[in-house]
């Protein structure tokens, strides 16, 4: 467990305890049973490797015709604030590495975009320029400092991969800061972003769109990143996102390992903005394959704040069965409760206009309302969890597991197995799972009970340390071989309820 601290949570007092959700299975709907949507797509993999297999660009957005310079945030080294219980910003990021491939090309602050940018002492000043004058086919490495073009748009196979020293001879993204403060656009399934802060503060411009989306992935990897945004927000805004993940069908999107912080406020006392981390629907239309794994996400409270929720979608547009697949993620969702907000969610995902598979394996939610939640939309599509050693707790929140109306043919939890759901009024998984093993969800624990020393770190005689199942590798549950810090999970043998082994 070296190096693996993450700040204390909000430990509650002892939870209520409902009554428990029993085994049971239902064969109502053959159909739905027999369904093969795991085969519609390819197994997820956590495996990056640069430019291999099908892929390519999504049609999502397009790359505006000039660089235009924005200006760095004028805070930029205050603290943020943030009332988390992980660590925001972190002292470390997650130890993945970002792989590189094909010939080189060099950006740096000092750079000069009239150079061909092959060389260290040749290199651009843009990420603008860069990711347009490259070859396809190659990696951009970016040497630390501050990067100021407005909005950088990637629709072709590259690696962008920030976090060098001055003169390019070593890697280290927490060591070497590279800071953009754009719009960042993924759009071909062979992007890779990565080592970079993706940093927004202050406040919106008076003319902003009123559903405000910062980054954009319809395809491709977003890569051991840090992203903050904390701004506030004009008064004619009404949604603010910090990163829209869906890819269209054919195509897929990767967020891995990467830090994300959101704090949406306001523009009055009044609650009037919903503020949502990772969201997969809007423009992107799910109806591809998208994966969510090893992050650490928080949407935190800020006045005049709606609704709250870290991550979150549903099938649009009519684009074909989706997938998502969310493994060994730590999410939080905070909410201005003083002011009667009820909508803090930490996953949610309804049906829409087509099928969608949600498989979520190993990821630890707190809520301050509802867990994990879902329901079935207006559109024919129908929706199909499968929940796999997921910790799920609030310190006094509604709804802990509830993704659809009991009986409901659109919203079946196919499989329950391995959960902890506590803290919450209602404590069960609802509707009934098909399958169901070793779920507590009896209700009889606190975060203490649970983490002992008031970190996420599963203390050796509470529960999360027992009653989680041994899926190592399985496809079906998102091919999890390690934690959220990367160590390998035990091949044979007992595992642990969580994103934390």
């Amino acid at each position: 467990m070296n190096a693996k601290t993450l700040l204390p949570l909000l430990l509650g007092a002892t939870m209520l305890a409902p009554i428990a959700c029993a085994p049971g299975r239902s064969d109502d709907d053959d159909a739905l049973e027999k369904r093969p949507m795991s085969a519609v797509l390819d197994a997820p993999s956590d495996a990056i490797v640069p430019f291999e297999g099908a892929g390519g660009p999504t049609g999502i957005g397009a790359a505006p015709a000039e660089d235009r310079s924005i200006a760095a945030p004028p805070d930029l080294a205050a603290e943020i604030g943030s009332n988390c219980s992980q660590s925001f910003p972190p002292p470390a990021s997650l130890p993945c590495a970002v792989p590189e491939a094909g010939a080189v090309y060099y950006v740096s602050p000092t750079g000069s975009d009239a150079s061909d940018g092959a060389a260290p002492e040749r290199a651009w000043a843009t990420l603008f320029h860069a990711v347009r004058a490259a070859a396809p086919f190659s990696t951009i490495r970016v040497a630390a400092g501050q990067y100021t073009s407005a909005e950088v748009h990637v629709d072709r196979p590259l690696v962008i991969k920030g976090g060098f020293d001055a003169r390019f001879a070593s890697w280290d993204p927490d060591a070497n800061r590279t800071s953009f403060f754009g719009r960042l656009s993924l759009a071909h399934d062979h992007a890779i972003w990565g080592g970079f802060r993706l940093v927004t503060r202050g406040e919106t411009d008076p003319g902003a769109s009123l559903v405000e989306t910062r980054h954009h992935v319809s395809g491709g990897t977003l890569l051991r990143n840090y992203v903050e945004i904390a701004w506030r927000a004009s008064r004619n805004q009404h949604a603010l996102t910090a990163i829209v993940a869906a890819p269209p069908e054919g195509h897929r999107t990767r967020l891995l390992c990467n830090d994300v912080y959101v704090r949406g406020e306001g523009a009055s006392s009044s609650p009037s903005l919903d503020v949502r981390a990772v969201a997969y629907d809007g423009a992107g239309a799910l109806g591809g394959e998208a994966r969510l794994s090893n992050n650490r996400v928080c949407v935190d409270r800020a006045r005049g704040v709606l609704s709250a929720e870290a991550v979150g979608g549903a099938p649009a547009g009519g684009r074909g069965a989706a997938r998502v697949t969310l493994t060994n993620n730590l999410i939080e969702a905070h909410g201005d409760a003083a002011r009667g907000l009820r909508s803090i969610r930490g996953l949610r995902f309804s049906s829409g206009a087509d099928d969608l598979d949600v498989v979520a394996t190993n990821n630890t939610v707190y809520s301050e309302t509802d867990g994990i939640v879902g329901m079935s939309g207006a559109g024919r599509g129908a929706i199909r969890w499968t929940l796999v050693n997921n910790v799920v707790f609030s310190r006094g929140g509604r709804d802990g597991v509830n993704v659809g109306a009991e009986g409901s043919s659109k919203v079946t939890v196919a499989e329950s197995s391995g959960n902890l759901v506590f803290g919450f009024m209602h404590d069960a998984i609802v509707p009934t799972p098909r399958e169901s093993r070793h779920d507590d969800t009896t209700g009889a624990w606190t975060a203490r009970d649970v983490f002992g020393d008031a970190r996420l770190l599963p203390r050796d005689d509470g529960p999360a340390r027992r009653g989680a199942v041994n899926v190592f590798g399985d496809p079906a549950y998102g091919a999890v071989r390690t934690d959220v810090w990367s160590s390998t999970r035990p091949i044979d043998g007992a595992w642990t309820r969580g994103a934390v082994q």
